[in-house]
């Protein structure tokens, strides 16, 4: 099975790939954020959709030997870290938990609110300049035109209108 290693602060999370599906040990993150990993495994084994997703898998404990740990995938994972209520941790635990559900907050509400926005605004900018650039088009065309037309005259154009050139310039 092949395993990927994310660092977090504070120490390492051995992370099993399953069928090209990440998955998070929940133990060693618990341990991290100095949380209960039996009440967390106990939350996510009673939670729909976690208890669902929730699997054991073969992970690399911190003594170095492998045990089967629970891992939730880790489409799932910053949900439910998102969902530890701070109140029903140890005092010394909230500020991680905290610091970690803002980080969340903040990387979701940029991806999900602020990125969109970002891509709006560029597509209507985007529309604006190619107006504009419409709008350049055609004067060039026109201005193509009149070019043409003082190209083609002639001697005789020049005689016959009174020896005036006649250039429309609001065409």
């Amino acid at each position: 099975m092949k395993t990927e290693v994310i660092k977090i602060e504070s120490g390492m999370i051995e992370c099993p790939v399953v069928n090209d599906q990440r998955y998070v040990a929940i133990k060693p993150v618990c341990e991290i954020l100095g949380v209960d990993p039996d009440s967390q495994r106990q939350a996510i084994q009673t939670h729909p959709l976690f208890a669902s997703t929730a699997v054991l898998n073969p992970v690399v404990a911190g003594d170095g030997k492998q045990r089967e740990m629970l891992c939730l995938p880790l489409k799932r994972f910053f949900l439910w870290l998102g969902g530890i209520h701070p109140n029903k941790v140890k005092e010394e635990a909230r500020e991680n938990v905290l610091r970690y559900q803002e980080l969340i907050s903040d990387i979701l509400y940029e991806k999900f609110v602020e990125e969109p926005e970002f891509y709006k605004m560029k597509s209507e900018q985007k529309e604006k300049l190619r107006e504009q650039l419409d709008l350049i088009d055609e004067s060039r065309e026109k201005l193509r035109k009149q070019l043409k037309n003082v190209e083609n005259l002639t001697w005789e154009d020049f005689k016959a209108s009174n020896r005036q050139l006649r250039l429309s310039f609001s065409e």
